[in-house]
């Protein structure tokens, strides 16, 4: 879980850097934040630098410090910046595993380029380094297709050793991205003699373990020869060849030159000793000499960075987001992409790439972006400074673009479609994301935020010609299919996600089979659909199969069970890792696939739906989108409850489509009525509920024929909103009670030991106007001061609890936290808590669990409960019958809770709900009294409700018509029904006495035919005759869906208002010492990257048979392929550590006095090795190559684990 940013800046017009890597390594920083590196290079000075940053320190600005003292404050152009944040996965985070990455560091070689007064090919001393940062899992390499015929894949364990043997030099640092650093040094030998020579002699080997490498004196001699008969080389076929890839040569005309250079430098390697004896020991003179000379040859004019990117890639197995650069071609940079996304965009003075495409409309970056392209899968990007005129004068570079799936050349790219999406004035493409996002209180902005974005995405359902109205049409029609379209299938619906969404989408599961009886429907995590698709059983898994096969029913293939079934992926980043392989495999296996995300702008809609983002191009009818956008805040609230409305949106707009269509009730349960009653009651959540939820005050709150609210419940009603805020911080004080008593202990100790004067004896000398000469009394005095000391911070509690009004007795120390209510709830709240406080200190941190109180709640907590517990309650509305049974049990398990008392103190409650009713043993309750939503017939036909469940109405009601055709599930109070009907509804407000009411017979207006009369009437004429309970049971799934679509999401709401004051109140009451961030944790994770279960499964090589990802274990593996491991003598070992001449090659970093870690210095702050090099081009021509004496690059890595101080001091 990593992120790639960087950016090629170029001209006077160009923004700041420093601007550039704050913005965009704020979004970034989503994929994780522990530690983060750089590589910059400019015409004279490349700099690597690495740290890890301390807990609560913001990586963005370590980022943009960093730069600023390594590279200086003075403004450089062009300059390219490779960044990397990380979170680690394959190793531990130091700064030695943090990227760039670059195996062979302090490396001097002689490259050869032409000449530009002598047009002749002529020698030069630099340095090289080949660096790379990976975002992504590199799991195995195939060494036998990449230099050899046969197809061997190896392992990490065995690469390391492998290219150790090779390149002179074991890795310096853990993990998968460091293999990847090694084989992208052997592969780029563009030229280099020595490197190209090297490549060769390893593509001699055909990629077979157990071969001894070439030595380095063979290579050196081999290199000698290679360079004095390139040097020798008249002017035009110098020029020609230096123009091979550049201007391109005719391919018969190039492969006679290359042909001919090839033969020359054959019978150099034959005419030295050293490298002919070597040569005749493996195979023939002759034909070994032609082989090495031609790849040799080959390898320097063509095996450029890209090229070598390209071919890493072909053979990699794994997941990469890779961007490569080198010492030798300062302001390169090359961007690839397989199984992860990158984007790469062009604006005014620059070119931009990312991992996350919002980091190119984030801050200046999103000002000032004009195009941006997607890389798709396997594609391999360049781009480097230019003037000449190729396109792309906006930015004053030059850019080509490959895959990895042909072998075509790179070809070069222009600033307009197709090859870039224009993004001004494109609907399709996120809006730039302004710098004020990212301050303040992120997490009250999303809360602040959410009555808007909630009404937004109600009101897209509304319109018929928007996105969301189309998808729903689509979703509806493939899910519903009409009869002679039907087909066999053994699902009709898979709904998938991650954390939060896959819990929105468990309680949308539940709802949709209530209202959709016969919908086959099916809710797993994403991490389960993607190892049961993915899975292989076989010998070494004795035909077991894997937990993800529970997923699906038994008797079908998880293959066939998707086969023709309709997809729902939910994920608001729609890039989070399972999710969006999930669908891939889902797409595979034969499922139609929709997605709900955040925004249409998003990797699953271009990577699985096929969404383009070309000006004009249309809407994808696959992608639900809340318009959320980009949301920093790692605690999830805005995002969960938009969700939460888009799938209840989505429900009704089904249940719409079958009505419309004629639909029998076993189909859809839900008539017209039902419909109409359902969105009265999420309309009024809306517009009325959810603002009154996430406001601080009801101002701007229309309570329809409300004058004064508070004047429903004698005067006292408190708004929710208030009510929240104000329990919240109550518990806030609980959290910070240990941190507080701390300071004041420690605030009492300095105070007394350094006055002399202990607080008891001066009091005691003050009162009585004398000294302690007594002994008895002095000791007796002196103990008790003593016993101050000691518990100190027991007293300070116990006065700060009587200062607050608060327990006396609760136990002391850390706090717990319970939440309970259904799990979409509790499930959502504890990981949003849980995030609040990610950042906290020991004493003013909280520990927090949730559970289902009706369900296994007393099993999993009553051991947990102790004195001073904090307990938060979510009371479904029991004045409803499909509700009355969940209040109880919910009640019932408070009140177990509750009796575990110690010294007669035990939890404190807090109950979140909607009705009035609060039994004793609560301590607070936020009560949402003050929203209008009508009566339901049960309450009315049962006397269960109360006096504020619906407000009196200022007119009055129509009269009852006989003729009336529709059945209301809403019976408003007030003139419809006498005095003492509204007295029993007052007097029957507990929850006990509410049960045993449902339990009677329900008190009738009148006859069926009277009841549709009276409350609106039954549109089907089946149930005009019913009886009046029956008609009363039907209810029961609108009550249901009341609950889970409108009560739940309330509920939610409310409690992440309260947790956001209690947080708050925790991080701010001490500041600015012991303040913290609410918006993020350490991880700083919001979208998950890496593989988990199971590694990618897409195959990006359609040529190869099989990949590792696709068996079980690397043995079986081997044992199918015929190949057998070797054992690690086999590998070469003995020239691992050859030490040669040391102006050819100089493997050590820098000196330590640790010998048994050589070259690592981690502890040091000015930890640092030099390379010098000159800024030599990648493909040298006559107009581009620099004199002899060109200027040095001063290439610096600097790596430490301190953070932002460590910058301070290198600057």
């Amino acid at each position: 879980m990593c992120g790639n940013l960087g950016f090629l800046l170029v001209g006077e017009d160009a923004p700041a850097a420093t601007e550039m890597l704050e913005m965009m390594g704020k979004v970034t920083s989503m994929r994780g934040a522990q530690s983060f590196g750089f590589v910059a290079s400019a015409k004279s000075r490349m700099r690597v630098h690495k740290a890890v940053v301390r807990k609560r320190a913001d990586i963005a600005m370590n980022l943009k410090k960093a730069y600023g003292a390594v590279m200086g404050r003075r403004k450089v152009s062009p300059v390219a910046v490779a960044a990397h944040l990380r979170f680690a996965t394959s190793s531990k985070t130091t700064a030695r595993d943090a990227h760039p990455h670059v195996w062979l560091q302090n490396v001097r070689c002689k490259v050869i380029r032409v000449n530009p007064q002598t047009q002749m090919f002529s020698t030069h001393s630099v340095s090289r380094a080949v660096a790379i940062t990976h975002n992504g899992d590199f799991e195995a390499f195939d060494l036998g297709a990449c230099f050899g015929d046969q197809s061997k894949c190896v392992d990490l364990a065995v690469l390391r050793e492998w290219l150790a043997a090779r390149l002179g030099a074991p890795p310096l640092s853990s993990g998968d991205s460091i293999m990847a650093a090694g084989l992208l040094e052997l592969l780029f030998a563009a030229g280099d003699p020595y490197a190209s020579v090297r490549l060769a002699f390893v593509g001699f080997e055909e990629g077979k373990l157990g071969i001894d490498p070439a030595p380095r004196d063979v290579i050196d001699a081999a290199a000698a020869a290679m360079s004095a008969t390139l040097l020798n080389l008249g002017q035009q076929a110098a020029n020609e060849l230096s123009y091979s890839l550049n201007a391109g040569l005719q391919p018969e005309t190039r492969s006679r030159q290359m042909t001919q250079v090839s033969e020359a430098v054959a019978v150099a390697f034959r005419s030295d000793v050293t490298v002919s004896n070597f040569l005749a020991s493996r195979r023939s003179l002759v034909d070994s000499s032609r082989r090495v000379a031609s790849a040799a040859v080959q390898a320097f004019f063509e095996a450029d960075l890209r090229a070598a990117t390209r071919r890493f890639l072909r053979r990699a197995h794994g997941s990469f987001g890779l961007v490569v650069s080198t010492s030798l071609a300062p302001c390169a940079l090359v961007v690839a992409s397989i199984k992860q996304p990158m984007a790469v965009g062009v604006g005014h003075g620059f070119v931009a790439y990312g991992s996350e495409r919002a980091a190119l409309h984030a801050g200046v970056v999103g000002e000032r972006i004009v195009a941006r392209r997607l890389l798709r899968e396997g594609e391999v990007i360049w781009f480097a400074p230019s003037v000449q005129d190729n396109g792309l004068q906006l930015c004053a570079c030059r850019m080509a673009s490959a895959t990895i799936h042909d072998a075509q050349q790179f070809r070069s790219l222009t600033f307009s479609a197709p090859d870039f999406d224009i993004v001004t004035r494109n609907k399709l493409i996120m809006p730039p994301i302004r710098a004020s996002s990212f301050q303040g209180d992120v997490v009250g902005a999303d809360l602040a935020a959410t009555p808007s974005v909630l009404r937004r995405v109600r009101d897209s359902f509304r319109d018929a010609d928007s996105p969301n109205s189309i998808t729903a049409t689509a979703l509806a029609s493939t899910l519903f299919p009409p009869p002679p379209a039907t087909q066999e299938r053994v699902l009709d619906l898979v709904i998938v996600g991650t954390e939060c969404s896959l819990w929105v989408g468990e309680q949308w599961a539940a709802n949709i089979r209530s209202a959709f009886p016969k919908l086959r429907v099916v809710i797993a995590s994403a991490n389960k659909v993607l190892a049961s698709l993915t899975a292989v059983t076989n010998d070494a898994t004795c035909g077991a199969q894997t937990p993800g096969y529970t997923v699906f029913p038994s008797g079908y293939s998880p293959a066939k069970s998707v086969q023709g079934a309709v997809a729902l992926v939910i994920s608001h980043s729609g890039q989070t890792f399972p999710s969006l392989n999930a669908s891939r495999a889902l797409k595979k296996a034969g499922a139609h696939v929709f997605a709900v995300a955040g925004s249409q702008d998003t990797v699953i809609a271009s990577a699985v739906l096929d969404q383009s983002f070309a000006v004009g191009a249309p809407h994808s009818n696959r992608l639900f989108s809340t318009d959320a956008g980009i949301r920093l805040a790692e605690p999830a609230s805005l995002t969960t409850v938009a969700i939460h409305v888009l799938l209840t949106e989505i429900l009704y707009a089904l249940a719409v489509d079958l009505s419309a269509r004629g639909a029998t009730i076993d189909e859809c349960v839900l008539i017209s009525t039902d419909l109409r009653d359902l969105r009265t009651l999420h309309d009024e959540s809306i517009d009325n509920n959810v603002p009154a939820l996430c406001r601080p005050t009801p101002s701007e709150q229309n309570y329809d024929d409300i004058e004064d609210p508070r004047s429903l419940r004698g005067g006292d009603r408190t708004h929710p909103y208030d009510e929240a805020v104000s329990l919240g911080r109550r518990w806030g004080n609980h959290v910070i009670e240990p941190f507080v008593t701390f300071l004041l202990a420690v605030a009492y100790v300095l105070a007394t030991v350094t006055a002399g004067t202990p607080a008891l004896g001066a009091i005691i000398r003050a009162v009585a106007h004398k000294d302690l000469d007594r002994p008895r009394v002095r000791y007796t005095v002196a103990f008790l001061d003593a016993l101050l000391y000691a518990f100190f911070p027991v007293v300070a509690a116990l006065a700060l609890r009587v200062f607050q009004g608060r327990t006396l007795l609760a136990r002391f120390g850390k706090r717990t936290a319970l939440v309970l209510d259904v799990p979409q709830v509790h499930q959502c709240i504890v990981a949003y808590a849980q995030k609040l406080f990610g950042l906290s200190y020991g004493l003013n941190g909280i520990d927090i669990s949730g559970f289902n109180p009706v369900d296994h709640s007393v099993h999993r907590c009553l051991h947990r409960v102790v004195r001073g517990t904090l307990v938060a309650l979510g009371v479904p509305d029991g004045r409803l019958r499909a509700l009355i049974d969940s209040e109880c049990a919910a009640f019932l398990t408070a009140s177990q809770i509750k009796s575990i008392e110690n010294w007669g103190v035990g939890p404190e409650l807090v109950t979140i709900g909607h009705h009035t009713y609060t039994p004793q043993m609560v301590d607070g309750a936020i009560v949402f009294d003050c929203f209008a939503r009508p009566a339901f017939l049960s309450e009315v036909a049962h006397g269960t409700g109360s006096s504020d469940v619906a407000l009196p109405p200022k007119r009055p009601m129509t009269p009852p018509s006989a003729k009336s055709s529709q059945r209301s599930l809403l019976a408003h109070m007030g003139g419809s029904f006498s005095k003492k009907q509204q007295r029993a509804v007052r007097q029957t407000s507990t929850s006990d006495a509410r049960r045993i009411a449902f339990m009677e017979k329900p008190k009738n207006v009148g006859s069926s035919d009277d009841i549709i009369g009276g409350s609106g009437g039954i549109s089907s004429k089946s149930f005009k005759k019913r009886p009046f309970g029956e008609v009363l049971a039907s209810h029961t799934v609108v009550e249901t869906l009341y609950e889970g679509r409108v009560a739940t999401l309330e509920r939610q709401l409310a409690f992440y208002v309260f947790f956001h004051a209690v947080a708050k109140r925790a991080s701010t009451a001490l500041w600015p010492f012991f303040s913290f961030d609410t918006w993020r944790s350490q991880a700083g994770t919001r979208v998950a990257t890496t593989p988990s279960p199971t590694s990618p499964s897409a195959d990006p090589l359609p040529q190869q048979a099989v990949r590792l990802e696709r068996v079980t274990t690397f043995d079986d593996f081997q044992d199918r392929q015929g190949h057998h491991q070797v054992d690690a003598s086999h590998y070469g070992l003995a020239s691992l550590f050859h030490h040669h001449d040391a102006d050819r090659r100089n493997y050590d970093m820098l000196a330590t006095d640790d010998e048994s870690e050589p070259g690592l210095d981690l502890s040091a702050h000015d930890a640092s090795f030099l390379w010098n090099a000159s800024p030599i081009p990648e493909f040298p021509t006559p107009d581009q190559a620099k004199p002899d004496d060109a200027s040095l690059i001063d290439i610096v890595v600097t790596r430490d684990d301190d953070g932002a101080n460590s910058v301070e001091e290198e600057a």
